[in-house]
């Protein structure tokens, strides 16, 4: 299922607010512009942070967001650990930052998987 598929099976709603920085990026980030976004419908919600690189100007989706949250979140499965994501993304495992950033992915990886548990209980009644 793409980004745009989840969005519209889902009915999620996206809120983005400019933020000064990404708590959980890192590599260097001053050049970029950073927002805290929250992804919702009515059963459920989670939050991460969205930065991209200081020429984009076009305005946040929830289709656009979703995707690079779906590049990260399969990113970091395809890691076989910490060590991993650390080269994956270029930064030293010893890194504060770097640790934040790979507990984050794993906190955003568990929230979607729990968005998408939601379809099976949308597609399947009760047994009896």
């Amino acid at each position: 299922m793409n980004a745009t598929d989840i969005i519209s099976t889902y009915d999620l709603q996206l809120t983005a607010s400019p933020v000064m920085e990404n708590p959980f990026m890192a590599q260097e980030s001053a050049d970029m512009t950073h927002y805290y976004c929250n992804l919702h419908n009515d059963r459920v919600s989670f939050d991460f942070y969205m930065s991209l690189g200081s020429d984009y100007s076009d305005s946040l989706t929830p289709e656009f967001c979703l995707a690079r949250v779906l590049e990260d979140v399969g990113s970091f499965r395809n890691c076989s650990g910490y060590a991993e994501f650390c080269k994956l993304i270029g930064v030293e495992e010893d890194d504060g930052k770097a640790k934040l950033g790979y507990e984050e992915v794993r906190r955003i990886s568990e929230n979607l998987d729990f968005l998408l548990s939601q379809e099976n209980e949308l597609n399947t009644g009760p047994t009896i």
